[in-house]
């Protein structure tokens, strides 16, 4: 498979919303529409072990974006460009 730089265009948030504005998506969105989208094709006669796979990994990885954004929010810094 090549790789078609052009063929997919995702403008990512630049800075924190609170801060900058909403200026483009979130990570976790991008995560998010992925793993919505392997659940599609994971459903018979398509199913398999390795879609399976994917989806727990996609929602493992949300789940430490979460864990995250809540770490962040407990030190009061979530919103800002502060580490």
């Amino acid at each position: 498979m090549t790789y078609e730089p052009n063929f997919c265009n995702i403008k990512l948030q630049d800075g924190p919303i609170a801060e900058v504005g909403v200026n483009g998506c979130q990570i976790d969105e991008v995560v998010k529409y992925c793993r919505d989208k392997i659940t599609d094709f994971n459903q018979a006669p398509y199913s398999c072990r390795e879609n399976s796979m994917a989806i727990t990994k996609l929602d493992e990885c949300l789940m430490w974006f979460q864990r995250r954004t809540e770490n962040r929010t407990a030190r009061g810094v979530e919103g800002t460009s502060k580490p």
